[in-house]
């Protein structure tokens, strides 16, 4: 029965080929039709060989047969897409009719050895191990959506649990980690009230005092990520006084609420992750392969994109049009780059109908395009403004650094600069941190209230107390950081995640080169970033960086040769080789190239 069943499919796909061929020569070019010819010819050898056998074997050619379930497949010839798509197709076809060869090959194997229910289970063509296939898939994915689903529960971790995670990545500073653990929880707890309890109670804004290099702006930035929240991170000495030429303290906000924007559409699209995964996998198959009628080949294909085989193939599919949007911002009207206007759908955008033209990509990033613009089925510009506003007014996080350097010091030169660059700028920085309402191009009114400011500095020529009495009371958590010690460096090098000294190592395995740090190597490198901030100046664990690249700079360039070469090495860095390279510092010489 296989061999009949073979048979039938090389005979009809004999005369498809055929068909398409004789389709395609009266609208493509002679070298498609004719390849197209060649590629039956082929089949027909296939065909031949296969004929020969069964008849061979004593069988009579068999008859069509409603029992063999061979469903038509589409015409090749489509006007709708470009001659290379047709080609690829053609390719596709094939090697999926190979596929059967060999299913069908396997089948005969296994009925010669008596296995007859075996061969009574493959009679679809398809081979066992489909569906071990698939299920090890759904079992990433589940993996995946587990993992998605811890990091959007951050929002509920105690100060505790935050503060452990802290520790991941930030040595020390337990008092820093503490502040910001508890005003993290206390938006949850404001959550958890009445309406009139919950418009009383405010941030508790934060003043980080400490040198260069403590662990303030990392404290932040991490708290951040860790509760997937909005985050903008700012420098006090880029912004000067409003009428003055310079950036305005306003677009803080705006800055804060575009990564609301993309938040909120990251969550959505995890929200509608499976949808969005069926919706834009049905659109790639369809460009790649046409109509297919067959649930088999449909179901080879899907696995086949699933597992990336196709990622490098390439698809025609409808994108919207961009010069829309590019029209709309030479107009001069500042918007939020992650924010896509749509023409209709809400009505809001004012560009008219979209337009839409058929481009061609790779499906790898066809899938991206794909999943944007179906997305927006879900999420008109007016929800995600709306949420993207009332996300960033709850949950925003803006951290000001250099706090310090607006502060107005008794060191500081020229009264016009002073008014304009740093009491005018903190004056311009109140109202946003005791609370107003900020217009926002494209988002509309957001209010400042319950945004969480962090403010740092290193205060090393002036004091806290030389900021502005008004400026002062609106942060009233402080918090000093300490200067980094000997153990503290050390701890930065081997206890935390995704540390200096792994980062070379998995740098190094791209060159196919393998790096190992001796414990002594680590420990002397963190003594000698400490008598350089000693000797120098202190600029805290930044100086690790410095004296790592110093030590790796000779096999940072020799490693791209070995890997030209085909070749591997192993590098071990100890101590001797970490004094040889940086030794002058020890020996109180030349600093100047260690200093950033």
């Amino acid at each position: 029965m296989n061999r009949i069943a073979r048979f039938s499919f090389h005979k009809f796909v004999r005369t498809r080929l055929t068909k398409s061929s004789q389709s395609l020569s009266r609208q493509f070019v002679s070298p498609f039709s004719t390849t197209l010819s060649s590629n039956v010819a082929n089949l027909d050898s296939i065909q031949n060989i296969d004929n020969a056998s069964i008849l061979t074997a004593g069988d009579s050619p068999p008859h069509n047969d409603d029992s063999i379930h061979l469903q038509e497949h589409e015409n090749y010839s489509d006007c709708n897409v470009s001659d290379d798509i047709l080609q690829q197709r053609l390719k596709l076809r094939q090697q999926y009719a190979a596929y059967i060869v060999m299913a069908t090959d396997k089948d005969d194997s296994n009925s010669g050895n008596g296995n007859d229910n075996d061969n009574n289970d493959s009679s679809n063509a398809n081979p066992p191990s489909d569906d071990k296939q698939d299920a090890g898939h759904d079992d990433d994915d589940h993996d995946l959506e587990d993992e998605d689903e811890e990091r959007f529960d951050a929002y509920n971790m105690t100060p505790t649990e935050i503060i452990e995670e802290l520790d991941k990545f930030v040595i020390g500073q337990s008092d820093a980690k503490k502040a910001v653990a508890v005003s993290w929880r206390a938006r949850w707890r404001r959550r958890q009230l009445n309406d009139d309890y919950r418009r009383e109670v405010t941030p508790k804004n934060i003043l980080m005092i400490g040198p260069t290099g403590c662990g303030k702006t990392e404290v932040a930035r991490r708290l951040a990520r860790l509760a997937y929240s909005p985050f903008v991170k700012v420098e006090a000495t880029k912004f000067t006084e409003v009428g003055y030429v310079g950036k305005d303290v306003n677009t803080i906000i705006e800055d804060l609420v575009a990564h609301a924007a993309t938040l909120v559409k990251k969550r959505k699209r995890y929200e509608l992750r499976k949808e969005l995964k069926n919706s834009v996998n049905e659109i790639i198959l369809h460009a790649l392969m046409g109509k297919l009628s067959n649930e088999q080949e449909l179901k080879y294909w899907k696995r086949k994109l699933r597992d990336g085989t196709l990622d490098e193939m390439n698809v025609e599919i409808d994108v919207i049009r961009e010069h829309d949007l590019s029209s709309f911002l030479r107009g001069g009207l500042r918007t939020n780059p992650y924010l896509v206007f749509a023409g209709g759908g809400d009505g809001q955008s004012g560009f008219g109908q979209q337009k839409t033209e058929k481009k061609q990509y790779p499906i790898k990033r066809a899938k991206e395009i794909l999943i944007e613009q179906e997305l927006k089925k879900y999420l008109s510009d007016g929800d995600l403004a709306n949420q993207a506003v009332e996300l960033a007014e709850n949950d925003g996080i803006v951290f000001i650094d250099e706090v310090d350097k607006i502060c107005g010091a008794r060191n500081s030169f020229g009264g016009g600069e002073r008014r304009v660059s740093q009491e005018g700028v903190q004056r311009d920085l109140l109202p946003l941190i005791e609370g107003t309402s900020v217009t926002v191009q494209n988002y509309g009114k957001l209010n400042t209230d319950h945004i969480l400011f962090i403010c740092a500095g290193a205060f090393h020529d002036s004091k806290p107390s030389d900021l502005m009495p008004e400026f002062q009371g609106r942060l009233p958590v402080r918090v000093e950081l300490k200067p980094l010690t000997r153990d503290d460096m050390f701890k930065i090098l081997s206890v935390t995640q995704y540390n200096l000294v792994n980062q070379q190592i998995e740098m190094l395995k791209t060159e196919n080169c393998e790096l190992v740090f001796t414990e002594e190597a680590v420990h002397e490198i963190a003594e000698t970033a400490v008598q350089c901030n000693e000797n120098v100046e202190n600029i805290g664990a930044r100086r690790l960086v410095t004296v790592i690249e110093r030590i790796m700079q000779d096999i940072n360039v020799e490693a791209s040769d070995i890997k030209k070469a085909g070749l591997t090495k192993t590098y071990t860095i100890d101590k001797k080789f970490v004094y040889d390279n940086v030794g002058e510092i020890l020996k109180g010489e030349d600093y100047d190239k260690f200093i950033l």
